[in-house]
């Protein structure tokens, strides 16, 4: 149907209709959720345009169409806006896919991991953790922490009825319990295991028995510094064999007596010895 326009040609408040070549729009098969429209869709500018005989693919509209960059050159301030929006859009140095792991365990953390580990009665963490962060001990202060927690599970205080007076790890670290003194009275597992090897080697060859019971401090003291006498941690087992085939026991010649430093040298020396002439011992 012609499209009609109102124009007030001629005289004031007279209007007059003049019939207009209808507009003609392109004509192509649209499909959106299952309904079909013929022609393409006019919009509200393009409909008003065509009444005054403006195109309105003239001017910004233009520009939006075909993607042109907008001309700048008349506002010089619209460049340094587009470059501040630019840079405030760039992307943040280096991989912004990557996804940040997890955050690593502090060394506080870790220490109280060893700790608690050590600690024999696990009881009320939560506080633990909050005592040993207020404490935040150095590596040095630690190792004299665990040292003496060794001590004090051989203690008769912390191994009687079953550790039940232990105190709780948060009390315990509050009160300072690493400066007490603790009294051993029990070997520990490597002097008990000294102690077996001699009765079970030299027990054969007529040697006295060493009496595993009760505790002693000098004996527990002696065997901690026989230990030490070589770093080989087979040498008590092989030092014991080579007594049983070179020595003759002796009466008042025991255990206490084969692990003294001074004898220990002479053995090895070959000056003890069951015969004159006897080879240099390769045990130590």
């Amino acid at each position: 149907m012609p499209s009609e326009c109102a124009t007030d040609r001629g005289h004031p408040g007279v209007v007059e209709l003049h019939r207009k070549t209808p507009t003609t729009f392109h004509v192509e098969t649209q499909e959106s959720h299952g309904v079909v429209f013929q022609g393409a869709v006019p919009t509200p500018a393009s409909a008003v345009g065509s009444c005054l005989g403006v195109d309105p693919s003239d001017g910004h509209d233009a520009d939006r169409s075909t993607g042109a960059a907008p001309n700048h050159a008349e506002d010089p301030g619209a460049e340094d806006a587009a470059r501040d929006m630019d840079f405030a859009l760039s992307p943040p140095h280096g991989n912004p896919g990557k996804r940040a792991g997890r955050r690593p365990r502090k060394s506080g953390d870790e220490r109280f991991d060893r700790f608690w580990a050590a600690y024999p009665r696990k009881k009320s963490k939560m506080q633990a953790h909050r005592a040993f962060s207020h404490l935040a001990p150095s590596e040095d202060l630690l190792a004299r922490i665990l040292e003496s927690l060794e001590r004090a599970k051989k203690s008769s205080e912390w191994r009687r009825e079953g550790g039940q007076y232990i105190p709780h790890p948060a009390t315990w670290l509050r009160a300072q319990g690493w400066l007490d003194e603790f009294m051993a009275d029990a070997y520990t597992p490597a002097q008990f295991a000294v102690l077996e090897q001699y009765n079970t080697i030299l027990g054969e060859a007529g040697w006295p028995p060493a009496i595993l019971a009760p505790y002693s401090v000098a004996r527990a003291s002696g065997i901690d510094d026989f230990i030490g006498f070589s770093p080989k941690p087979d040498m008590p087992e092989r030092y014991f064999r080579y007594c049983a085939q070179e020595l003759n026991p002796h009466d008042g010649c025991g255990f206490d007596w084969l692990i003294r430093r001074n004898v220990f040298l002479r053995i090895r020396e070959g000056v003890i010895a069951k015969r004159e002439t006897t080879r240099i011992p390769q045990w130590a």
